[in-house]
């Protein structure tokens, strides 16, 4: 948005300025709020990784894993945000070769890193040992469902959203249902319990989503949160505007 400064008064430049700040703040917030790359809560040192469901689709025919982790690092790179995070992407899945924890570098002693998906909630910590870890949980996940590399929530068909894994709820290859198998293990997104990962198996032909994690991620520090740039905007608009009433009288 152009605002032509010769458009005010003379003694009213100042108030355009701050209306002009406030206006960007709020029109940078607003286009980049669907992919949230460092969570409000996360601070300064923190280290932590992301989860996403891929907006596009495939078949689960490939027993070779870098074929699903291209796919997802495709994916990831649809959206600027995540591109520029300079990570590996790779899929949380499962082929008869390589499982998913050996795929993504998780270790299931990890009970601590936190895992948030792209619209900036937190979905797991720890990888396994307790309810709100990523795997082995009585409820798996904090939130409802993952969102896609664009932090939009992709809700199919009777509220069902698959995604392919080949894993189970342990965080292991699934017998007979590991991607490449006619059968692959299935994972509805849509799910905030163990079903996230594992809630059935259908032919390798089919075409659905996969998920795909990020490496070690640490905040950087001078980053506001979303919330602290809303203020800001916020903030300066109503200057703005009172300054504008003030003057008008």
């Amino acid at each position: 948005m152009n605002i032509k400064l010769s458009f005010y008064p003379r003694s009213n430049h100042f108030t355009a300025l701050l209306l002009a700040a406030a206006l960007s703040l709020g029109s940078a917030t607003v286009s980049h709020a669907a992919s949230i790359i460092v969570p409000a809560g996360v601070q300064p040192g923190d280290t932590y990784r992301i989860i996403f469901v891929t907006s596009a689709k495939r078949n689960a025919t490939s027993s070779n894993i870098a074929d699903y982790n291209q796919f997802v690092t495709n994916a990831a790179n649809l959206s600027p945000e995540l591109q520029s995070l300079n990570t590996t992407w790779t899929a949380l899945a499962s082929t008869s070769a390589t499982n998913v924890l050996a795929n993504t570098g998780l270790s299931l002693s990890d009970t601590n890193t936190r895992f948030f998906h792209t619209f900036g909630q937190l979905i797991a910590t720890g990888v396994s040992g307790s309810n709100s870890s990523l795997f082995g949980g009585a409820t798996t996940l904090h939130g409802a469902r993952i969102s896609t590399e664009a932090g939009v929530f992709v809700i199919g068909p009777n509220n069902v959203s698959l995604v392919w894994t080949g894993t189970n709820d342990e965080g292991d290859t699934v017998a007979q249902a590991f991607l490449g198998n006619d059968r692959v293990s299935i994972g509805n997104s849509s799910m905030p319990d163990r079903r996230w990962i594992a809630v059935s198996s259908v032919p390798n032909s089919e075409q659905l989503s996969l998920y795909g994690v990020s490496g070690v991620l640490t905040a950087p520090s001078g980053i506001p949160e979303p919330s602290t740039v809303i203020l800001l905007g916020s903030t300066l608009l109503a200057v703005g505007l009172a300054r504008l009433r003030r003057n008008a009288r």
